[in-house]
């Protein structure tokens, strides 16, 4: 948890021991000067040009939880954030992102209403949005799921797990796309 934090915020944690006679632990933590660096990858895997990456909007209040999931995401998928839930729904009526990553607690519109809104809409009610919050009680997890909510993530989480859950609603979704194409091409 200590080594998702000190990521959280551009950091990384050392450890460094000798034989007998214990270990230290190293927090490195940048100084902010301005805008944050993002994550840099070399060669990011691909599938395709950039124009084949899925589009996930990723909707969070909280500025450093937006910057570690996107740092995350951005080597796999074109990122579009939001910081609120207003923002999320004009941006996903302009763009249509593939799959919405979306924080529950928001002042203003908080995302349960957020998703309602989403899944109950034709235009957008086909997208999938994974609830990425801190709330873990099963009441939030039922009532996040009774309202659409494809998946649900409980803060803190594993990075391989988000990535995973992404994948496996992406692939859904174009798995029913191939089969409906077929269908109609049947027809």
């Amino acid at each position: 948890f200590a080594l998702e934090i000190a990521r959280l915020h551009g950091g990384d944690i050392k450890v460094e021991s000798a034989r007998g006679a214990g270990a230290a632990f190293i927090v490195i933590l940048p100084v902010e000067s301005g805008e944050k660096p993002r994550k840099s990858v070399a060669n990011p895997p691909s599938n395709g040009t950039e124009m084949d990456r899925p589009m996930v909007l990723l909707i969070d209040d909280n500025p450093d939880m937006r910057y570690y999931i996107a740092g995350l995401l951005e080597a796999y998928y074109d990122i579009q954030e939001a910081s609120d839930g207003s923002e999320a729904l004009r941006l996903a009526a302009e763009s249509l992102p593939d799959i919405i990553l979306c924080d529950i607690m928001m002042p203003g519109i908080d995302g349960m209403e957020v998703c309602r809104r989403f899944k109950t809409s034709p235009r957008t009610g086909h997208i999938p949005i994974i609830m990425v919050t801190a709330k873990g009680s099963d009441e939030a997890r039922i009532k996040g799921l009774e309202i659409g909510a494809d998946a649900y993530i409980i803060k803190p989480f594993s990075e391989s797990h988000l990535r995973a859950q992404i994948a496996s609603l992406l692939s859904s979704r174009e798995q029913i796309r191939s089969s409906i194409r077929r269908e109609v091409m049947t027809s």
